[in-house]
């Protein structure tokens, strides 16, 4: 059945085993869009069958406390916003796109687990602080949304957030988006704004 069928959302439904959606799917051998959002899988299993074209998978809001090697490594985009991540290991060769706003991760993740990456959507996590060079490890990276974290706006993370012009093609909510948690002279002063003293930054 559904032979050629390419989209399917199963969107707040009562699923719960990411395993066993993965297949029931495996008959449906052209799909490459699945939108299983707002359904409670809690967990993931280290493993999963998927159709062998899937290419865009929305896994946000299903309370998912890590990522696995489960998902499809033919994944162009994915969504696992509004979850309860607090780090992204995963290597998926042929993702472009990532979408992982509003969970508890820390830092950016490694770019050489995501060589042709060009939109990533990271804003509302708990990320203090990013360089150049991390920006600069992902080669083919166009947009990035990393607004409303909690930004500690040290003399390096200002240095570099004032001085790049080209940054502001790059960071999408850039400059509202970007606010200082610290240190507390600075608090909610956005990044563009904030000026530290010659001796904060030039201590012996």
């Amino acid at each position: 059945a559904w032979a050629f069928l390419q989209t399917l959302v199963l969107r707040q439904n009562r699923l719960r085993s990411l395993e066993q959606t993965g297949e029931l799917l495996l008959t449906l051998k052209n799909l490459n869009n699945l939108d299983i959002s707002k359904n409670n899988f809690l967990s993931m299993p280290e493993t999963c069958q998927w159709p062998g074209k899937m290419k865009q998978l929305n896994l946000s809001s299903t309370r998912i406390h890590s990522l696995t090697q489960c998902l499809p490594q033919t994944l162009e985009i994915l969504d696992a916003s509004n979850n309860n991540l607090d780090s992204f290991s995963l290597i998926l060769p042929q993702l472009k796109e990532l979408y992982i706003s509003r969970n508890k991760l820390k830092t950016l993740p490694d770019a050489s687990f995501l060589p042709v990456l060009s939109v990533m959507r990271i804003s509302g996590n708990i990320i203090n602080t990013f360089s150049k060079e991390q920006l600069d490890s992902f080669p083919q990276l166009k947009a990035l949304e990393a607004g409303g974290n909690n930004f500690i706006c040290s003399c390096d993370f200002l240095s570099f957030t004032q001085g790049q012009q080209a940054l502001a093609r790059v960071l999408v909510d850039w400059p509202d988006g970007y606010r200082c948690d610290a240190p507390s002279h600075v608090r909610g002063q956005r990044a563009q704004d904030a000026r530290l003293s010659h001796s904060e930054c030039h201590a012996a």
